[in-house]
């Protein structure tokens, strides 16, 4: 089968938001933050939560600070009602690895975790905002992302992703470092016609809907990593929604210690 590029002219453009050297705000002044929210549809007290993410990610109020939301969508609510289309038995495998290194006697939704060291109810945006603040002021790696589109026929779309990390901090060098990328979407909604937000429409914005580790350091080795992703992209994804995360986390502390996104922009 013949790949061919889908160039600017035909149909998206890709823009690049990175981080820069450790330690150093962003081309646009800003530090990257990851801020994860273990969430589900079938939870009551849950869309509190949603919307403060949504609201943190759309006005950004903290100077300096770019804020990452990945929404994860967790699947032990579904046995109880409604089945959340989001959810996966993968977001609720990473909770529990939170939950170990924070020893919770269990884990819960709505749960925000902001640069894996910090854990609260989702709901709570003091406790967001000092946490994110907080994880600003720490030592980051530089990592940057650069994206590439192709289509094949049978095969549909195809994401290449490609990334670079630097300058991870001497802290963190003697830890084995996982690099994780994530494809998330805005402009979900769901009508909820069980359970407990039965009769609720519910929006969310930072889905994750891919979510893999695409390369490791081991302990003392070179701190710098240069690896290549690619994703086949799901026909129901909303290209103009989709927005590549990446960040380095260390596999025991679960530290997140630097990120960047890539975002496409589809146009007419």
């Amino acid at each position: 089968m013949k790949n061919r590029t889908i160039t600017l002219g035909a149909i998206a453009a890709l823009l690049l938001s990175s981080t820069p050297a450790a330690g150093a705000a962003s081309a646009d002044n800003r530090i990257p933050v990851i801020v994860e929210l273990f969430t589900s549809e079938g939870c009551s007290s849950c869309p509190p939560a949603d919307r403060l993410l949504a609201k943190l990610l759309e006005k950004q109020p903290i100077e300096n600070v770019e804020i990452i939301g990945l929404e994860q969508h967790v699947d032990y609510w579904d046995r109880l009602g409604w089945r959340d289309p989001f959810s996966s038995s993968q977001f609720t495998k990473r909770q529990s690895k939170y939950g170990g290194v924070f020893r919770l006697r269990s884990i819960y939704t709505p749960q925000m975790v902001v640069d894996g060291t910090h854990q609260f109810v989702g709901s709570e945006r003091g406790d967001a905002l000092d946490a994110i603040t907080a994880s600003a002021h720490q030592p980051k790696a530089k990592v940057d992302v650069a994206l590439s589109l192709s289509a094949s026929e049978g095969q549909g779309r195809r994401l290449a992703v490609k990334v670079q990390v630097q300058d991870v901090p001497e802290t963190a060098k003697s830890q084995r470092l996982e690099v994780v990328l994530a494809v998330i979407e805005d402009g979900l909604e769901s009508k909820i016609s069980r359970g407990e937000n039965r009769g609720k429409v519910l929006s969310h914005r930072g889905v994750t809907r891919h979510f893999a580790t695409i390369g490791t350091f081991e302990p003392n080795q070179s701190p710098d990593f240069s690896g290549e992703s690619e994703i086949r992209l799901d026909p129901s994804w909303e290209l103009s929604n989709l927005k590549a995360v990446v960040f380095v986390q260390t596999s025991r502390s679960r530290e997140i210690l630097g990120a960047a996104t890539a975002r496409m922009v589809v146009l007419n």
